[in-house]
């Protein structure tokens, strides 16, 4: 950030480090005190998308430190919690980027971590974070001290984002075989087959992250900040919003480890996941999973109106990606019963898909965790 901009920058820094909620939001008040949020929503409109993007991630750490990540821009509830002048800024954000709800993980983890240096040539996100050391903008540990567990987790996000490239490429490989060729034709297996390969590589790197997240030093803060976001993608029938109001709930599956899931599980649509046991906030839900899931046809939530609600916080171009892709790849969903080659490659498609939703749930619950202790590194 430059300019005027850098003020916004020095207080995302200040309220991330904030002891607790109400020192974080004792920091925001005394910048709207000083004016500076309102000066600061005057100049929106002059952002360029990126510089835009840069300011809604630290207008959502200030929102998710201060445990206001449930307020709807839209409505006149930030402005009476908040203070009209983050509000005002809030929602002239969302306006320019077309995503009102940015507070949630994407925005949070996808646009905090950057490289250390910049590459001297072009490469491909994936290859960009093996070859260079990430960094992030906004950190929640102080900077004499390892990184956090929150900081861990955003990290974690954002590395299995950067390898899931490969995912969105075969999903769209995926949607044209079947649009040219048909569901049953083997060059449909052959893509569900490298679906599934990409699918379990995702899953061995999250098994390594978790272990880089169960080792770090976890804080209170940070683990209000997680149950923040979690609760604040809850509707009535969700499991996230029964968490009491100041009481950080994690969430996941428990410590003794999720159930195991086999084809059976895959051929019921999911088995445990149903049941609940790698439930996934909408505000935490990676966006490589849900373009899974628009591809395979499975995962936790079904109907339109819960499509919408995990997919809100992603940004509109993503969003209609994703339509369109669960469109096109709706042929799949036939296969489960046929059998044969081409539905014995969509059911280790789809066990591989909820298996990766286990370990992410996993790797969530070892993020809210109180302390490092024994039983955390159990994967899924």
């Amino acid at each position: 950030m430059i300019g005027t901009w850098v003020r916004l920058d020095a207080l995302a820094s200040s309220v991330a480090l904030a002891p607790s909620r109400d020192a974080a939001r004792e920091l925001v008040e005394r910048a709207e005190r000083a004016g500076e949020l309102a000066a600061l929503r005057a100049r929106v409109t002059r952002l360029t998308h990126r510089h835009a993007e840069a300011a809604a991630m630290r207008v959502a750490v200030l929102a998710a430190a201060c445990d206001w990540a449930h307020l709807a821009p839209t409505s006149p509830e930030p402005a009476e919690e908040a203070g009209e002048g983050l509000a005002d800024l809030w929602a002239a954000l969302g306006h320019r980027l077309d995503q009102p709800h940015f507070v949630a993980l994407p925005a949070l983890a996808l646009h905090n971590w950057t490289t250390a240096r910049k590459p001297r040539r072009h490469m491909p996100i994936d290859q960009l974070v093996r070859a260079e050391a990430l960094v992030p903008v906004v950190r929640w540990t102080p900077a004499d001290e390892p990184l956090g567990r929150l900081d861990r987790f955003l990290l974690a996000t954002t590395r299995l984002e950067a390898h899931g490239v490969w995912l969105f490429r075969l999903a769209d490989a995926l949607a044209h075989t079947l649009a040219t060729q048909g569901p049953d034709a083997p060059a449909t297996a052959t893509a569900l087959r490298r679906l599934a390969r990409v699918l379990h590589a995702l899953r061995v790197q999250l098994l390594a992250e978790q272990r880089a997240v169960a080792d770090a030093p976890a804080s209170e803060q940070q683990r209000t900040v997680i149950a923040a976001l979690a609760r604040a993608a809850a509707s009535p029938g969700e499991h996230a919003g029964r968490a009491r109001p100041h009481s950080p709930r994690l969430v996941g599956p428990r410590p003794a480890g999720p159930r195991p899931v086999g084809p059976r599980a895959a051929r019921d649509g999911g088995g445990a996941v149903r049941r609940g046991a790698a439930h996934l906030p909408a505000t935490l839900e990676p966006p490589v999973l849900q373009a899974a899931e628009a591809a395979l046809g499975t995962g936790a939530r079904t109907g339109e109106a819960s499509r919408q609600a995990v997919r809100r916080h992603l940004p509109a171009t993503q969003r209609a990606w994703l339509t369109a892709l669960e469109r096109q790849c709706a042929p799949v969903r036939g296969l489960a019963p046929r059998g044969g080659p081409v539905s014995a490659a969509y059911h280790e498609a789809r066990t591989s898909l909820i298996a990766l939703r286990h370990s992410y749930a996993h790797l969530l619950h070892t993020a809210q965790s109180p302390s490092p202790g024994t039983g955390e590194r159990q994967v899924a």
